[in-house]
């Protein structure tokens, strides 16, 4: 794995899985080194590192429709101004930082506000926010896979986030000690 970081190929790595590993190599490299503000440009610049290449576009707002597999639930094509009320709301206060967090992953997950990359691009954008405070990180297991997708696929059909925010915060936070 550590010659994947370096950018270097592997043979039994397929050409496909070694550019969303550098590509997340990216992303991650942008949120630790610039510490950027949050906002929706801050999500597309994480989008154009997470999906660059996979896509005809990356880093800007889907136009088109979308479908998530295995669920009926199609989101709306987004438009800049409802996005930005969504991530004001979001991120408002009244909540812990840890919570607004796993909420917004799960508000740009279920938006798919890209065409392609929206799960990689929610779990860096959440984990931008915490690393920026020095307290957590969110991680999925991968022995929590199965159960992680079967929550999101029933949060895609309902859009009530607070039982995954619940599971996440017992399997997929870790806490940073400074």
């Amino acid at each position: 794995m550590g010659e994947l970081l370096q950018g270097n190929k592997l043979q039994a790595v397929s050409d496909d899985d070694q550019l969303v590993i550098a590509n997340l190599r990216d992303a991650w490299s942008y949120i630790i080194n610039t510490k950027p503000d949050f906002n929706l440009s801050t999500i597309k610049t994480i989008n154009g590192f997470v999906a660059k290449d996979e896509s005809l576009e990356w880093g800007k707002l889907r136009t088109g429709s979308v479908q998530i597999g295995g669920v009926s639930y199609i989101p709306p094509i987004p438009d800049e101004k409802s996005v930005q009320r969504s991530l004001i709301n979001v991120m408002g206060e009244g909540r812990s930082l840890l919570d607004a967090a796993l909420e917004l992953m799960l508000y740009l997950m279920r938006s798919q506000l890209f065409w392609d990359g929206n799960k990689r691009t929610a779990i860096v954008a959440a984990n931008a926010i915490l690393l920026g405070k020095g307290h957590h990180l969110i991680n999925v297991p991968l022995k929590q896979f199965d159960m992680f997708n079967r929550l999101l696929s029933q949060y895609y059909m309902d859009g009530n986030p607070n039982r995954m925010i619940d599971w996440m915060k017992m399997y997929c936070v870790v806490a940073i000690d400074n």
